[in-house]
């Protein structure tokens, strides 16, 4: 007599089909698409937050609020930039990117750093925080972010551990630990 092996077949595929996908094996990206709603055409309130482990330009970034997002936010410099330093910040999301300026913000944080770091050279540690205006940059929005203005008061707050017992150094040699946390709101809309 023969047995029917096919329904235990079935139910095994699928399961293991079930956990492949469950676990993103199958996926074919490994960045999910922000699915709640779109920012309301009227705008409303905004929060940021970024972080990174370093002061490189890269921070995984989160946007709630009237926009529920994430990515990463890329310090650069635009295209009519006098000179090196840092003056837009990219945020790259799932839905699309746009830019903000934080020329002003980034001079504030230049001037609190300069021959003001560590703040606590007894342990060679320190935290320094600045606070600014970073408005978004017109026309340079895309996809969902197309045509958003406004502007975020943000703080960026970046804490050291530098080599004891040399501190303040006079190099540019690396730290041992640094975190960097820029968190900030405002009004955004859509034109």
């Amino acid at each position: 007599m023969r047995v029917n092996n096919v329904a235990p077949l079935i139910v095994c595929t699928v399961i293991v089909a079930s956990a492949l996908v469950g676990s993103g094996v199958a996926s074919a990206s490994k960045t999910k698409l922000a699915q709640g709603p779109h920012i309301p055409k009227g705008g409303g309130e905004v929060q940021f937050t970024g972080y990174s482990n370093g002061d490189g330009p890269k921070s995984t970034a989160v946007l709630t609020g009237a926009i529920g997002d994430y990515g990463e936010a890329i310090r650069t410099t635009s295209g009519n930039s006098a000179g090196s330093e840092y003056n837009e910040l990219k945020l790259s999301m799932t839905r699309g990117s746009f830019r903000l300026d934080i020329a002003g913000i980034e001079g504030e944080l230049g001037k609190a750093i300069n021959g003001a770091f560590p703040t606590h050279s007894s342990t060679c540690s320190g935290e320094v925080s600045v606070s600014g205006e970073t408005p978004v940059i017109a026309g340079t929005g895309t996809a969902a972010y197309k045509g958003l203005q406004g502007s975020l008061h943000m703080t960026i707050t970046i804490n050291e551990v530098e080599e004891w017992p040399t501190c303040p150094k006079t190099d540019t040699s690396p730290y041992l630990a640094q975190s960097v946390f820029i968190t900030g709101a405002g009004m955004v809309s859509l034109k």
